[in-house]
């Protein structure tokens, strides 16, 4: 499947991690020690763990990454950072061969032609509940695309997808989510998880059954028990309004992230890092350091002081045209 970002001057829906040309994207995206041996000569080989490191600037205070990682072939995560509308969304596909990647593209597309600058004004001027019934049908109506799409072809039969959104104004963050892509609040030395995993590990928790430091290692941290694709039950996503202060970092990211990087390093390299670029760049080669078995994606909005040189007005403003 070809890889496709889309997108204005100031967002970006993305698929995959882009390396030179679209060809060499597919090409490099699955490179691991076995495939990128000399075919002549048999080698061992290490691999450089900065490799497919893909990471978009949008200003000192926003940016996004993503990678493949070091073990699998293909991405399956998909993004959208969309600063004009202060939306930032990741989606993490699941299926096998080429479905997940469908799955998260699915749920990606849906939800930013759904979420329309209109909208989300109309429903941020109406009031938390309204825009908690917005973000929630919109998740579900991308749900139903990602079941109807997979009707259509046998071959996508089963795929699913996670979402984690992030939509930030005037000082408040607004977060929605289904499966384990998480939304991070880090602030004053500490990375607070403020989205719901949806997870049997994440049960377990909840019940007192297993501490927040077992999660990370828990054998069923990764079985979802709700995702987007399926029909058996309605959907619900989880759903949390937040206060921010200057200088608060929200992170957004699949679970190639918080898997393998704890929170403790999530915390140090966010917040140690000069802009939001590096802080991109630098938890991605974290997870890569520490393994990286899955893919990662990494989105990092940063709250902005008002008197800080070069920023930019938070909000989506009334007299922007569309």
């Amino acid at each position: 499947m070809q890889r496709k970002r889309r997108g204005c001057l100031w967002g970006w829906l993305f698929r995959g991690s882009p390396k030179g040309s679209s060809e060499d994207m597919e090409k490099n995206a699955g490179e691991t020690p076995e495939n990128v041996a000399n075919e002549d000569v048999v080698t061992e080989t290490t691999p450089d763990i900065s490799e497919g490191i893909a990471v978009i600037s949008f200003s000192p205070y926003v940016a996004a990454g993503t990678s493949t990682g070091l073990v699998r072939e293909g991405n399956e995560d998909s993004y959208l950072c969309e600063p004009e509308r202060e939306l930032y969304i990741v989606a993490d596909g699941m299926g096998g061969h080429a479905a997940g990647e469908v799955a998260s593209e699915t749920v990606i597309t849906s939800l930013n032609e759904t979420l329309t600058k209109d909208l989300l004004r109309h429903a941020l001027e109406s009031g938390v509940e309204a825009l908690q019934e917005l973000l929630t049908q919109s998740i579900q109506q991308a749900n139903e695309a990602v079941v109807e799409r997979a009707a259509q072809n046998w071959a996508l039969q089963g795929m699913g997808s996670t979402v984690a959104l992030a939509l930030r104004n005037e000082g408040k963050l607004y977060v929605a989510n289904v499966g384990d892509s998480r939304v991070y609040l880090v602030r004053d030395g500490r990375a607070m998880v403020i989205s719901q995993d949806h997870s049997v590990a994440a049960i377990l928790l909840q019940k007192g059954q297993i501490s927040p430091e077992e999660v990370r290692d828990h054998p069923m941290r990764n079985q979802l028990t709700m995702a987007l694709g399926s029909n058996d039950r309605p959907l619900a996503p989880a759903f949390r309004p937040e206060d921010l202060l200057p200088g608060d970092r929200v992170v957004i990211c699949s679970d190639g992230l918080w898997d393998m990087v704890s929170d403790k390093d999530i915390t140090r390299l966010t917040e140690a890092a000069p802009d939001a670029a590096t802080a991109v760049n630098n938890l991605i080669l974290a997870a890569h350091q520490a393994g990286g078995h899955d893919n990662i994606t990494v989105i990092i909005a940063i709250e902005a002081d008002m008197t800080d040189e070069g920023f930019a007005t938070d909000g989506i403003d009334d007299n922007e045209s569309m």
